[in-house]
């Protein structure tokens, strides 16, 4: 089973998984329509200057209509590669195949007609085409196939019976050596976007974690400074900044242990995030300290604070069985310094702290 597993995925996904094959097709297939374009040009322009030398040699004028057919096809692919296939993917892969089918057929014709060059044509059309693109195995020996058969029928007839057989043995020889090529060719191809998919990917977590905070997943304090400094360029009307401090987090490590205080933290910035949902952004800034900045008038934050004070009271978790927070609030009005709103908002946030803990009875170090 494991063998039969292995040919499939070496067959139909270039070696990787399904999972891994499927995750990197959108990048094979940009990169399969940039090299559809950029060999269809090519190759173009080499049936072009063919045509042209057909006019004064005879050897190229028997493969005149070999010529013009496969110019035609390149064409064909080319304007198809550019604008059906940049709207919908699937349209890409018949391009593809129509055009490789076309260059094998043109090598056989020139393979028939032209004895001198019959060597050269049949290893560049079947040892170098199967990695013009990137595709699977499977799709290269059917190509591969389809063209032993149709030289094998085409040119039966045509050819001199000892050149004939010669022809065909090379054929597949070289068929066989194009399969062999092109596999590990694209399966290198295959492997290299999947790296480069994975690497991808660390970017942007590496991204999201230069911004964000890992245990809770809101903006972090590099995010949160940035940000000031944006709005002290311009500070935005009605902005309205709320600091936020959990109460009691000291008290939940020293007697319930850091696991503990890391889910009363998680539990704050989960409340927090059902508070203001959708209406503003949410920094954790340190440790139990959190700042929320939104577009409003006070009496709409206090608003949500309100349903955060409802929350944190009715919240339940593993360790914390309710929890409360302090903040303070303070809008843009009058000022001109976002520095000096954060500062009259944390004030108020640590006056409010003050009250709680006088009426609470708690010792204020116990925070």
């Amino acid at each position: 089973m494991k063998i039969l597993k292995r040919l499939k995925q070496e067959l139909f996904y270039g070696g990787l998984s399904r999972d891994a094959y499927q995750k990197v097709s959108d990048a094979v297939w940009e990169s399969n329509r940039t090299a559809i374009i950029v060999w269809s040009i090519f190759v173009a322009l080499f049936w072009i200057m063919s045509l042209v030398m057909s006019l004064n040699s005879e050897a190229y004028k028997a493969c005149r209509t070999v010529y013009i057919i496969a110019l035609i096809i390149c064409a064909v692919t080319l304007v198809g590669a550019i604008f059906p296939a940049r709207r919908t993917s699937w349209i890409l892969f018949p391009f593809t195949v129509l055009f490789v089918l076309s260059l094998h057929g043109a090598g056989i014709g020139i393979a028939i007609y032209q004895p001198d060059v019959r060597t050269v044509t049949l290893i560049v059309f079947s040892a170098i085409t199967p990695i013009s693109t990137i595709k699977r195995t499977s799709n290269t020996i059917a190509i591969q196939f389809i063209t032993i058969l149709s030289y094998a029928l085409l040119a039966k007839d045509v050819i001199e019976p000892d050149i004939y057989s010669w022809g065909l043995t090379n054929l597949i020889i070289f068929s066989v050596a194009g399969i062999m090529v092109g596999h590990f060719v694209n399966r290198e191809r295959f492997e290299r976007y999947v790296y480069e998919d994975s690497a991808k990917q660390f970017a942007e977590v590496q991204m999201k974690y230069a911004y964000h905070d890992q245990l809770t997943g809101l903006k972090n304090r590099r995010a949160y400074s940035e940000a000031l400094e944006r709005m002290q360029k311009n500070i935005p009307q009605q902005l309205c900044v709320v600091m936020v401090d959990v109460n009691g987090l000291k008290q939940v490590n020293d007697n319930l242990g850091h696991t503990a205080g890391d889910e009363l933290i998680i539990a704050a910035a989960t409340c927090l995030s059902a508070a203001f949902e959708d209406i503003a952004t949410i920094y954790r800034i340190g440790g139990d300290e959190f700042c929320v900045t939104m577009t409003g008038k006070v009496e709409e934050a206090l608003h949500h604070l309100e349903k955060l004070d409802r929350l944190a009271a009715e919240w339940s978790g593993q360790f914390i069985k309710s929890f409360s927070v302090s903040y303070g609030v303070e809008s843009s009005q009058g000022y001109t310094d976002v520095d000096a709103i954060v500062k009259e908002a944390d004030r108020r946030m640590y006056e409010h702290k003050r009250n709680y803990y006088l009426n609470s009875g708690f010792d204020r170090r116990k925070r």
